[in-house]
């Protein structure tokens, strides 16, 4: 069974204290869904490259928790190299300064560009996720993707189940 967590920011992955006050929060979350759940492998949609480029961090809180429990871990989010092997355009944000008068028309720009693609990126995510479709999995993705990759998961046969479709810290 795939355990879906939406997320409202990916800055929660991170251990980095500048970026993440709520490294703890999350982690605390994760760990209950762990017990809860009985996981034995957590997947995430991050990568190193975003881990260092987005981030300013070296390390995830997934991948910390499963190497202090003994667990495996998946970075599901394809890399750089990766999104050209298999057909995502990775366009950036200032490339779209060209198309739109205003910060607001830029972003939705962007944000409809990279969501009609983001049917690759969650196949992506769910080749990682095959091996370990028999076991119980818990799957970090931003909050725009629980549902629709629950969909992806069970037209591929997968078992999932949505446990957040946006966590977000207490604050």
């Amino acid at each position: 069974m795939v355990y879906i967590v939406g997320i409202n920011d990916h800055c929660y992955q991170a251990i980095n204290p500048k970026n993440n006050p709520y490294e703890t929060e999350f982690r605390d979350y994760v760990l209950k869904q762990v017990q809860m759940k009985k996981i034995n492998h957590i997947s995430e949609e991050m990568n190193d490259e975003l881990l260092r480029s987005q981030n300013d961090a070296q390390e995830s809180v997934c991948r910390k928790i499963v190497e202090d429990l003994g667990l495996t871990h998946t970075m599901c989010e394809p890399t750089g190299y990766e999104k050209q092997q298999i057909g995502y355009v990775d366009k950036p944000w200032e490339d779209f300064l060209f198309e739109a008068d205003t910060n607001e028309k830029v972003n939705a720009a962007y944000f409809e560009f990279h969501k009609n693609q983001w049917h690759i990126r969650e196949n992506f995510w769910c080749e990682k996720l095959e091996p370990y479709s028999n076991e119980n999995v818990l799957f970090i993705c931003g909050a725009q993707h629980p549902i629709r990759f629950s969909k992806l998961l069970t037209r591929r046969g997968i078992k999932s189940r949505i446990v957040c479709k946006r966590w977000k810290p207490k604050m």
